[in-house]
């Protein structure tokens, strides 16, 4: 599985007859962390994130603001572990801009109309999104 192919594969978690999609996607170890926006959750991405632990599994409803001061400004400030998520376009923004002020940067992005699924990776080249890659084939 290639870069494109994964972020398509979060792109498809939403969407009814996902499953298969879902079925070929291990839990990745590398991709520790996962946010997704409760509104557009549906049950594959359930099926997928509940693979992970509970602790790295983060949902929100609309506001990212919480998420980002309880959770993942410790999260990126203190690990180098990897973050998919699958947001709307404006908490996308905000979370990639809080991101990248903790020396994170976007290594995979795709937008649809109503969502984006992505990958932020710790700065440090492709390698570290190489890696994050390898863990869901």
């Amino acid at each position: 599985m290639n870069r494109r192919e994964f972020a398509r594969s979060l792109t498809v978690i939403a969407c009814a007859g996902a499953g298969p999609a879902l079925a070929g996607l291990a839990a990745p170890a590398t991709v520790t962390h996962f946010v997704h926006d409760h509104r557009i959750e549906s049950k594959y991405v359930a099926a997928w994130v509940a693979r992970l632990e509970p602790a790295y599994r983060h949902r929100f409803d609309g506001d990212v603001t919480a998420l980002w001061r309880n959770v993942l400004n410790r999260v990126w400030r203190e690990s180098h572990a990897a973050t998919a998520g699958l947001t709307r376009h404006a908490e996308f923004f905000v979370l990639s801009t809080l991101a990248r002020d903790q020396g994170y940067r976007v290594a995979m992005v795709d937008e649809q109309a109503e969502h984006v699924s992505w990958l932020l990776v710790r700065d440090g080249g492709v390698r570290g999104a190489r890696d994050a890659l390898r863990t869901v084939q």
